[in-house]
């Protein structure tokens, strides 16, 4: 399971923190907070990785539960399915939240 937030890399937030008023900075994405995997999941997912833009992560706002099959880039890994669900918003922090499920074909 992969808890994510949609926000900027910390490099991206520092880059962003410098910019003159009216230039646009990077794109938020959505980025790993933290993952919790069984032992039988061989992969590391790493912390900030961000989903591809076509995941269904994105589609989890607003949507009921949407799945994929999806490549995220990371080495020695193939196609994994994604099913993702918005999380609710926390007040301190009101970024869009999703879960993702994640699991070998």
């Amino acid at each position: 399971m992969i808890f994510m937030s949609l926000r900027l890399k910390p490099t991206e937030e520092r880059e962003a923190s410098g910019l003159f008023p009216g230039f646009q900075g990077p794109e938020e994405k959505f980025r790993v907070d933290y993952s919790r995997t069984s032992n039988s999941f061989p992969f590391h997912i790493p912390e900030h990785k961000s989903a591809p833009d076509n995941s269904a992560v994105y589609r989890a706002i607003g949507y009921n539960f949407p799945s994929k099959l999806e490549t995220w880039g990371i080495r020695n890994v193939g196609e994994w399915k994604v099913q993702a669900v918005e999380l609710p918003i926390i007040p301190a922090n009101p970024k869009s939240r999703v879960a993702a499920f994640i699991t070998l074909p």
